[in-house]
C-alpha cells in the first residue's frame, strides 16, 4: 500500500512540475519583446541627435551634388525609407521616390554614414521604426 502511495505522489508531483513548466513558459512567451516588428506609428518618434536642425546641417554638410546631376541641371526631391533600429542604427536605406536615381544614389549614401539615431518607443521601450525623409537637392540660380 505504501509502495502504491509513493507512486500517486511521485505522479502528482511530476504532472504539478509540468504544469508549473507550463505556466512559467507561457510567462516567458508573453514577456518577450518582438524585436522583428517594424512600426510606423509609435508614442515617441525617433529622432536624429540633436533633432531636426542638427540633422539639416548633417545633411548640407555632408551632401556632395553629383556632378553629372550638376552638368545636366537635375534637381528635385528624394524621399528616403529606412528603419531605425533599437539601437538607433538605420537599415534597409533606399529611395522611394525620387527626381533621378544620381539624386537617390547620392542621398542614400549620406544617410548609410549617419551617426546613430534616438530610437522610437512604444509602452517606454525602444522599437524597430520605419521612417521617411525627403532630402531636397537645388542649384544655385545662375
Amino acid at each position: 500500500m505504501q509502495v502504491k502511495m509513493q507512486r500517486l505522489i511521485a505522479k502528482t508531483l511530476f504532472v504539478a512540475g509540468l504544469f508549473a513548466l507550463q505556466i512559467s513558459y507561457s510567462r516567458a512567451q508573453s514577456t518577450t519583446k518582438d524585436t522583428s516588428k517594424i512600426y510606423t506609428t509609435v508614442e515617441k518618434s525617433a529622432t536624429f541627435p540633436g533633432g531636426v536642425s542638427a540633422f539639416g546641417k548633417y545633411l548640407g554638410s555632408n551632401i556632395r551634388y553629383p556632378s553629372e546631376a550638376r552638368s545636366k541641371n537635375i534637381q528635385g526631391r528624394v524621399v528616403l525609407s529606412f528603419i531605425v533600429e533599437t539601437d538607433g542604427a538605420l537599415t534597409d536605406i533606399k529611395a522611394v521616390n525620387s527626381a533621378d536615381p544620381l539624386l537617390s544614389k547620392e542621398a542614400v549614401r549620406v544617410m548609410s554614414g549617419s551617426p546613430l539615431w534616438e530610437p522610437g518607443t512604444q509602452n517606454g521601450n525602444p522599437v524597430r521604426q520605419q521612417y521617411y525623409v525627403p532630402v531636397s537637392f537645388t542649384l544655385p540660380a545662375k
